[in-house]
């Protein structure tokens, strides 16, 4: 177990030191994700403010709410000042759970490539050490 942490300790840090160029690479896709989404997220608390802050039965009374229910729509679909009550406020949120759901699928996507880069980099070594214990007498393959 201790290898496990260690090891996965290891592995983040490698990643925050761009150790390598596939850890810089993941490094730079992580950074560009979240770099976008804080955007993103401020952008969507600045139209869900505009089309709610001034209607009837809306929870959005200030900006700062606004920036509130998005970040906790983009995080748990869901917040707990309640539904947009415009209609332009709903397909606001709409999009809001579908740019939740893209950036879940690119960390997903980066973080299974960088560990089948690390699968193939291992699979890669290997080979290599066995065509150096035969010698290189192996026959090729045809």
């Amino acid at each position: 177990m201790g290898n496990m942490v260690t090891g996965g300790l290891q592995g983040a840090e490698d990643i925050l030191r761009a150790k390598t160029r596939t850890h810089r690479h993941l490094r730079n896709r992580l950074v560009a994700l979240l770099f976008a989404t804080v955007v993103m997220t401020l952008v969507f608390a600045l139209g869900i403010y505009g089309l709610e802050h001034d209607q009837p039965g809306s929870n959005i009374s200030s900006y700062g709410v606004a920036v509130y229910w998005s970040v906790s729509q983009l995080l748990t679909y869901g917040s707990s000042l309640g539904d947009p009550v415009t209609r332009g406020g709903r397909i606001l949120e709409i999009a809001m759970d579908v740019y939740g759901l893209v950036v879940i699928g690119a960390l997903t996507a980066s973080i299974g490539a960088y560990f089948i880069g690390l699968a193939q980099k291992q699979f890669d070594d290997v080979e290599e050490d066995e065509a150096e214990q035969d010698g290189g007498t192996a026959a090729a393959p045809e």
